[in-house]
């Protein structure tokens, strides 16, 4: 299957991500986040990328960032990809690439997308330390944005800050994890969502409602099988998978799937999948 062309309309906003080879480690330790984070400056320095919000996880990142230049996001993002693995190479003694591929992006499109796409990048955390302990995680931008520590040079945080207060913010964050971890969401309240934004239907819509309901509807593996008739636990994880692959080279199902998510109230934490 071809892959989608990037949108690279100056002004445009992307939640963007990159994930290990083979779901492997990114970054070994905090000397490779301190250097990614470095590396984020020069992106936004030398190819007018503006970052929003971050999370550094263990084997993938994400970022909100908004191509502000004439050349869109791609080129500063194969730059960055390049040199981190490079540098890392060298200091580890390796060879061989650390990204799986190209970075994902999903393009977003209105002010509720982008603020249910921070609180989800804000969320990730909590797959990494107590839910409590989420606000003072180090590598996210969560905690710049409440106040606890100051923003590095390239973080921009006054567009967000527009929108959200710290309490608001704050609220946006911690409620989707309490709520996210308590109760999976309906089906019929995917179904309903899927209907709103892709009336006619789509050949994608069982793909989309699969993501969407480990995703943003919060349904364990258990959950699934029940739902989508899966036979055993297994079947499950490796339709999810295979669905999510999907979603990855398809930009029409990446939009789908984070447009449902907007509208359920996103999570970042797949339980039990």
């Amino acid at each position: 299957m071809a892959r989608a062309p990037r949108n690279n309309e100056p002004g445009t906003w992307h939640h963007i991500t990159n994930q290990g080879v083979d779901k492997r480690d990114v970054f070994l330790g905090d000397t490779d986040r301190l250097t990614i984070e470095r590396l984020f400056g020069q992106l936004c320095e030398e190819h007018h990328v503006g970052i929003h919000a971050y999370c550094l996880m263990g084997n993938h990142y994400h970022l909100l960032g908004r191509a502000d230049g004439d050349r869109g996001i791609s080129p500063g993002m194969q730059q960055l990809s390049s040199s981190f693995t490079r540098i890392v190479n060298e200091r580890v003694g390796r060879v061989g690439p650390i990204f799986r591929g190209r970075f994902n992006s999903v393009t977003i499109e209105s002010d509720e997308q982008l603020l249910a796409t921070v609180a989800y990048i804000h969320r990730n955390p909590v797959d990494l330390v107590p839910i409590a302990a989420v606000p003072a995680y180090r590598w996210s931008s969560y905690g710049v944005y409440l106040g606890r520590r100051p923003a590095p040079h390239w973080l921009t945080t006054s567009f967000i800050e527009g929108l959200l207060t710290p309490h608001e913010h704050r609220r946006l964050v911690m409620d989707g994890i309490t709520a996210s971890a308590a109760i999976s969401v309906p089906p019929n309240v995917i179904a309903d969502a899927l209907a709103r934004i892709a009336p006619g239907g789509s050949d994608g819509q069982w793909t989309v409602a699969l993501v969407a309901s480990a995703g943003a509807g919060a349904c364990t593996t258990e959950e699934l099988m029940g739902r989508f008739g899966f036979a055993t636990p297994a079947a499950a994880r490796m339709a999810l998978s295979r669905a999510r692959g999907r979603c990855q080279r398809s930009a029409e199902l990446a939009k789908l799937v984070a447009t449902v998510e907007a509208i359920v109230g996103t999570r970042s934490v797949t339980r039990g999948v």
